[in-house]
């Protein structure tokens, strides 16, 4: 094992033993929380009762955070298990729960000429679709969201679609864990994790990711092949 390989490994441990450990001192927490509202909520004043809100989010933020870094230690070389994949059925199988989390929108999902063999972690290959399909939904502020799926240059499967796009500037960025462009509240509740969680499978599998967005209209999410 090379020296990179085993500081890897020693921080995906790191990061396994930080986030599982601190799970049952976030449930105590939570539970006093919990108690505390129930015995107290009615006596205190407005101006106490948004303080105490207050703390309630940003506790739940603290603890979605600490299981999204539990969800990305998992992800290892070591953990995956590879098996011959279709990539289009795949995407079938992904594009109804994309549906049923946004259904004010409609999607249209367009499948090109698709590798029917590759090899890849089924169930992290959905969930990387699952991800990539939604960011396409989320951000983008048309009523009909059009989404193609195609092989680049041979070499790279690319999801193209019609939405908000991102500047050059900000193309690195957008990959960093816990790193939003846009104002809590903007475009969803997310937290920035999405990209980092796609990176990471694809990682864990050898393989690399590329963001575009020509003239800054759409974006395309390419993994190497």
């Amino acid at each position: 094992m090379s020296s990179i390989e085993e500081l890897e490994k020693q921080i995906n441990s790191l990061l396994y033993i930080v986030s599982h450990d601190l799970k049952a001192p976030m449930r105590g927490t939570r539970s006093y929380m919990t108690l505390f509202e129930e015995e107290t909520c009615e006596k205190l004043s407005e101006e106490e009762m948004t303080f105490f809100k207050k703390a309630q989010e940003e506790f739940d933020c603290l603890e979605s955070r600490l299981e999204q870094i539990l969800k990305l230690s998992r992800i290892r070389p070591d953990t995956i298990e590879l098996k011959t994949i279709d990539v289009s059925t795949t995407l079938e199988e992904a594009l109804p729960l994309v549906k049923e989390a946004f259904p004010d929108k409609k999607i249209h999902l367009n499948i090109g000429d698709l590798p029917r063999n590759i090899l890849f972690d089924p169930r992290l290959f959905k969930d990387l679709c699952i991800e990539i399909l939604s960011n396409s939904v989320k951000f983008n502020d048309h009523p009909d969201v059009a989404i193609e799926v195609f092989i680049k240059n041979n070499q790279w499967l690319t999801f193209s679609d019609n939405g908000i796009g991102i500047s050059s500037d900000l193309q690195e960025d957008c990959l960093k864990l816990f790193r939003r462009l846009h104002p809590k509240g903007v475009y969803g509740p997310g937290d920035g994790f999405g990209l980092a969680f796609i990176e990471r499978i694809l990682n864990a599998h050898g393989k690399s990711l590329k963001i575009d967005s020509p003239n800054d209209q759409g974006i395309q999410v390419l993994i190497s092949l």
